[in-house]
């Protein structure tokens, strides 16, 4: 690398966020092992089409980059979200962004979220930018464990040119574990970028929590932007009890859900006898979690990888669409005994009850759950790729803990 050995590591985390926080949320996470782990404490920039980037606390070095806000629709199409301008205007203020962000920021890493050309391709000039003017830069693409299905992924990836950028990336990391299943595995990517595909294990931080001493239920949509149906099964099963019940509900609703969806959710609620709590956004989502008896979710990437690091019994009920990816984790998890899963069309209230009495008396037992230390692998394979003598991801000592 071009830096000396007191200089600085800078980092540029890319992620589109055109739906939900997870894309945001990975990276953020990231930032903070990065900023953990390190002697000298990396200067790391993440590029975001979120607005909901200054919600959450930054960790030492970080700074954040928005990017117009770019909105994907139910049927898996793509508008701009506020901007006047149209969808290919808007791509491209946001590739001469990211490209004027690498120019000027000159990263040593570029770890690239989810998408490895960037939204319908917009990191394409980013890429070669780098290439061009920081040729010792490292490029890395970070997959989920589950994409979606096979021929889907395959046929979005021929459509926005990923192929030819995966071949751009000194490593392809993959959150997940290939004993459990990946995409990446179901594509064949090992075979098809020798040398290039890691399988980190999920991005999981140790859930350090206590758990309450009042039995508590949480039930979370991660986002919120299609939790509505959820939450309306939640609060029928909820009002079929004329009684107060003997633990504690909490409903984080996302701040994506709508404000008359909230509002609704908010009216039933208010009429029942129990100790309900309606939150809008919480940013220690991983800490609720690990301090829960029982959790109701979705089957989103971080809601589920908090889940599993924290042992707490779950019942997932997965997203069933534009992607098919939250059903296709949430099956596998439940075949391998890490969780329950029902769908939300077969979900009610008795479903409910029996899932949150099971759990909450400790009859549901967990088997052990996927490869948790995602985080640490990052960071190695990051120093793997630097110079030798370049102290940029030394991990201080004790500073990332195995789940193992």
């Amino acid at each position: 690398m071009d830096f000396t050995p007191a200089e600085r590591p800078r980092i540029l985390l890319y992620s589109h966020d055109s739906y939900g926080l997870g894309h945001l949320r990975r990276n953020l996470r990231l930032a903070e092992s990065f900023s953990s782990s390190c002697p000298v404490t990396p200067a790391t920039l993440i590029a975001t089409g979120s607005g909901q980037a200054q919600s959450f606390p930054l960790p030492a070095g970080a700074d954040t980059l928005k990017l117009p806000a770019i909105r994907k629709h139910p049927d898996g199409t793509y508008h701009a979200r506020s901007l006047g301008s149209d969808l290919v205007a808007t791509l491209k203020l946001r590739s001469r962004i990211l490209a004027g962000a690498v120019e000027g920021f000159r990263p040593h890493f570029i770890l690239v979220d989810h998408v490895p050309a960037g939204l319908l391709g917009e990191m394409r000039e980013a890429l070669t930018t780098a290439r061009r003017l920081v040729p010792t830069a490292k490029l890395l693409v970070g997959l989920r464990d589950i994409i979606d299905t096979p021929s889907r992924v395959e046929a979005e990836w021929a459509r926005d040119g990923a192929e030819d950028a995966l071949k751009l990336y000194d490593r392809i990391l993959v959150y997940g574990d290939a004993e459990f299943g990946t995409t990446a595995r179901e594509l064949d990517l090992e075979q098809r970028l020798p040398g290039r595909v890691i399988h980190t294990g999920y991005l999981a931080k140790p859930a350090t929590a206590p758990g309450r001493d009042v039995p508590n239920l949480l039930v979370t949509c991660g986002g919120g932007g299609d939790g509505q149906a959820l939450f309306r099964t939640v609060a029928k099963w909820l009002a079929r009890d004329a009684s107060p019940l003997p633990f504690r509900v909490d409903i984080v609703t996302g701040p994506m859900l709508s404000p008359r969806r909230r509002e609704d959710l908010q009216q039933r609620l208010a009429k029942l006898p129990h100790d309900v709590h309606l939150h809008t956004f919480v940013p220690d989502m991983d800490e609720r979690i690990a301090r829960a008896s029982a959790i109701i979710a979705m089957a989103g990437y971080n809601t589920t990888v908090e889940i599993l690091a924290s042992g707490r019994p779950s019942l997932l009920v997965p997203r069933e669409g534009p992607r098919m990816e939250q059903m296709l984790r949430a099956r596998m998890l439940a075949r391998r005994g890490c969780c329950r899963m029902a769908r939300i069309d077969d979900l009610d209230a008795r479903g409910l009850a029996a899932f949150t009495a099971d759990a909450l008396s400790g009859a549901i037992q967990l088997t052990a759950p996927p490869d948790l230390n995602g985080l640490s692998r990052v960071c190695a394979e990051m120093q793997s790729l630097a110079a030798a003598g370049v102290p940029a991801l030394h991990s201080r000592t004790g500073a990332l803990r195995d789940h193992g």
